[in-house]
């Protein structure tokens, strides 16, 4: 596992690099998630994907109207037929900002190449091998929010960034408030964008009002048979399944923030979480849309947020035998009567970079008594972090739970993040973060 990006600091305007924790400030942090995040970025920058070399890009048309020029006319069908993979063509986002000008003239330098992401490839989910007509356009803006995803996973970042001293709408996503100013409308990429803003100069208030302002518009429906929310919105038959990572993003960091253990946060996270993991499993074209740059980075940020490392239960945390169920709704099973106590998760043995970190094991409990479960954090056998035993007083029947567990990763380690289930009562494990 790759070194995940370190923290962004931001309070009252500063940012601050690398981490540190000054009081007050929300650290934005994202980092790799094990396995859909990174099968996300391999398909993204992988052949299918929409990472490629721009040493022929062309600036010929614009795509909003506000920005024609006499030399740069707009033409959205000219300019979507052109850019069908034969091409590779940029123009102006819709804050005017254009990809490889880097000196700002309104012009592409000739400098500019190497590579970076276009909108999509005409692929109609994550691993398809057969997509349809691309449309090779390099955005400013869909590289400015996938920079963080490359960041989150090592990769050298899109070229023909440029700083601008006027509003670019994805720079929040990192923390950077600067020449940032909170959307007036109601969309739900809206509310999430104003509650990192007001999280970024240390408005709590503010960003739980935004996150109350999704969750008003959304009203997601609990559902009985898997113990979570729906979010009809934000499913992949939507234009704008992109939404669901960007508020997993603002309900992660709000998790932190406010320390929230058991409450509506963590329930909307674990649900967030998985109504992702759903729309990155799926292998059928979902009401005619298409994968694109936007979408998958912020999937893959979603997944990510406030986390140096995440990891789900039922994949790359295996379980022994002992007759544990995987759910469809990505959760691992344990039921009292049927399965025998062991380990409910274990692994990934995985070597993280030596340091003190907190894992975070995500559970719950059907009526829970007695002791419930018992988390270890271990480095080659050997016990580094707990063992803590969950009491059944510390959790709410049904109700997610976020359970911390400090450690110290000594050098040369192959980290295990184990849940001993007791056998007490039913308990579901959803993933375990670390941070």
């Amino acid at each position: 596992i790759q070194q995940a990006m370190g923290p962004r600091l931001v309070c009252l305007l500063l940012a601050v690099w690398p981490i540190f924790s000054p009081a007050g400030c929300v650290s934005f942090l994202y980092g790799t998630h094990q396995p859909h995040g990174a099968a996300t970025v391999e398909y993204m920058t992988g052949p299918y994907g929409t990472w490629l070399n721009m040493s022929v890009l062309e600036y010929k048309w614009n795509y909003y109207s506000q920005y024609a020029t006499p030399i740069h006319p707009y033409n959205l069908t000219d300019l979507v037929q052109y850019s069908n993979g034969q091409h590779r063509t940029t123009c102006r986002d819709a804050n005017g900002h254009l990809l490889c000008d880097l000196e700002h003239t309104g012009e592409l330098d000739p400098s500019c190449q190497n590579f970076a992401y276009h909108e999509h490839n005409g692929a109609r989910f994550i691993g398809d091998t057969t997509p349809y007509t691309p449309f090779n356009n390099f955005w400013f803006d869909d590289n400015s929010v996938a920079r963080y995803m490359n960041q989150a996973y090592g990769l050298i970042e899109p070229n023909g960034l440029t700083q601008y001293d006027d509003f670019t709408r994805w720079q929040i996503v990192g923390g950077d408030a600067s020449n940032w100013t909170p959307y007036s409308g109601s969309h739900y990429d809206q509310y999430a964008l104003n509650g990192l803003y007001y999280l970024a100069i240390n408005d709590e208030e503010k960003a739980m009002s935004e996150w109350k302002n999704i969750m008003k518009k959304q009203d997601p429906k609990y559902n009985p048979s898997t113990q979570q929310y729906d979010y009809p919105d934000f499913a992949m038959v939507q234009l704008n399944s992109y939404y669901a990572g960007l508020v997993k993003m603002l309900t992660d960091l709000l998790v932190i923030a406010t320390g929230d253990v058991n409450g509506l946060l963590v329930q909307h996270s674990v649900s967030l979480r998985s109504a992702i993991l759903a729309m990155v499993d799926t292998k059928t074209q979902q009401g005619g849309n298409l994968v694109n740059t936007e979408t998958a980075s912020c999937w893959t940020l979603g997944l990510g947020a406030q986390a140096k490392y995440s990891f789900e239960a039922g994949s790359v945390l295996t379980f022994t035998g002992n007759n544990y169920f995987v759910r469809p709704y990505y959760v691992v099973s344990a039921v009292a009567g049927l399965s025998s106590p062991g380990n409910l998760t274990q692994g990934p043995n995985v070597a993280i970079p030596t340091g003190s970190y907190v894992a975070d094991f995500y559970l719950r409990a059907h009526d829970p008594s007695g002791s419930v479960a018992v988390l270890s954090v271990m480095d080659g056998g050997v016990t580094v972090g707990g063992p803590l035993t969950v009491q059944a007083t510390s959790l709410k029947s049904d109700q997610w739970a976020r359970i911390s567990v400090p450690f110290n990763a000594p050098a040369g380690n192959v980290m295990e993040f184990a849940t001993q289930w007791t056998g007490s009562c039913n308990v579901d494990v959803a993933t375990v973060r670390v941070r």
